[in-house]
């Protein structure tokens, strides 16, 4: 007499987890592509997602510069140099795409 025995994996957890990892990861990235595209469209040429990175840190920087009226000096002083870190980073990055 032959004796079976059926195992069930016990992974099921593991493969669901990493289903839902790729469709939080697929859905966001819709909203990076259409930011990608839509500063393309405004700057009137093709940018890549570095490229596109840059350009949110030196706004993000902008407003932490310009906004914090009723910060320290100190943290004013700090978000303006970020400010200009970021603006000659995006400078660099979107030249150097510039003549392909």
């Amino acid at each position: 007499m032959k004796k079976e025995m059926t195992l069930s994996s016990g992974n099921t957890a593991v493969v669901n987890i990493q289903k839902i990892v790729s469709t939080v990861t697929n859905g966001a990235r819709v909203p990076i592509e259409l930011l990608r595209k839509y500063y393309s469209q405004i700057l009137e040429r093709e940018i890549d997602k570095r490229q596109m990175l840059s350009l949110i840190n030196v706004q993000v920087a902008f407003f932490f510069a310009a906004f914090p009226s009723d910060g320290p000096i100190l943290l004013r002083i700090a978000c303006c140099g970020w400010f200009l870190w970021a603006l000659l980073k995006c400078k660099t990055a979107l030249k150097c795409n510039q003549n392909i």
